[in-house]
């Protein structure tokens, strides 16, 4: 059904050059990541956004199966000969993928040519050559060195999964500051004349940077105020490395009710 009404493609003489093989390449419009199978052979390891399949024999069916990386979009089935539909000659066929408005995605026919020899790949457009041996195993491979082997596949269909994109790496583990940033930062809150002012800027410096147990102890010791004291060592508690050890802070207070509310703080944000 993809090659009907494109005869007059092939209705004027041919030229030479032929190879005795087809080949069919497959690209998505707007960039998706897919694997491509043919008669139940996956023809890349890897998802690609181009793919193109040499050695397709002549008057070959196609069975296509387009599965996508993302795991979300519906896969696609199609049935294609690979052939010049005029006198079966072999051809380099493309189609392309397409996103419809809902979202869903389709193949549709985007060109054919005659098959030439030395055929130059698009950029970023990933080659593989469909096997002609169908017996204990299927075989395939690309160009760049690549070769797959599936055992025992018998002839028939090969079992295809997605594989979910690799996940991305950790975020790095926070580090407190350093010695010298946070001598700087101490000099900062210590140059607000006010307790309250001192809290504010102490509480903004740790907003945007992290620390350890220690210097959050530091940072109590410049406040005149148990309650100030108080309000810090709960704020700073998220942004410390190490606060495993959280009860040392406990140290900084002069009253066992100031010690309970820290205590009672940590434990309801664990």
């Amino acid at each position: 059904m993809l090659v009907a009404g494109f005869l007059p493609l092939f209705s004027v003489a041919q030229g030479g050059g032929f190879d005795e093989s087809s080949a069919l390449s497959v690209f998505s419009e707007n960039g998706d990541f897919f694997y491509l199978a043919i008669n139940g052979v996956r023809m890349n390891a890897q998802p690609q956004t181009a793919v193109r399949v040499e050695g397709i024999a002549q008057q070959q069916n196609c069975d296509i199966q387009i599965l996508f990386a993302d795991n979300a979009t519906r896969e696609i089935r199609r049935s294609v000969t690979v052939a010049n539909p005029v006198d079966r000659r072999a051809v380099s066929m493309v189609l392309k993928i397409v996103r419809e408005r809902d979202g869903d995605a389709k193949l549709v026919f985007h060109k054919m040519e005659p098959k030439m020899r030395d055929y130059k790949r698009m950029e970023g457009e990933y080659m593989a050559t469909l096997s002609q041996q169908y017996g204990d195993r299927n075989d395939y491979g690309h160009r760049d060195g690549y070769d797959n082997r599936y055992q025992g596949n018998q002839g028939g269909a090969v079992m295809i999964t997605p594989q979910p994109a690799p996940a991305p790496p950790p975020p790095p583990a926070p580090t407190a500051m350093d010695a010298a940033t946070f001598a700087s930062a101490v000099q900062t809150i210590n140059n607000s004349s006010f307790d309250d002012s001192k809290l504010s800027t102490a509480k903004t410096i740790i907003g945007a940077n992290y620390v350890n147990v220690d210097q959050v102890i530091q940072i109590c010791n410049l406040f005149s105020f148990e309650n100030n004291k108080l309000a810090f060592a709960k704020f700073a508690y998220k942004r410390t490395v190490d606060n495993a050890t959280y009860f040392k802070v406990n140290d900084v207070f002069s009253f066992d009710a100031s010690k309970q509310q820290l205590n009672d703080y940590v434990s309801q944000n664990r």
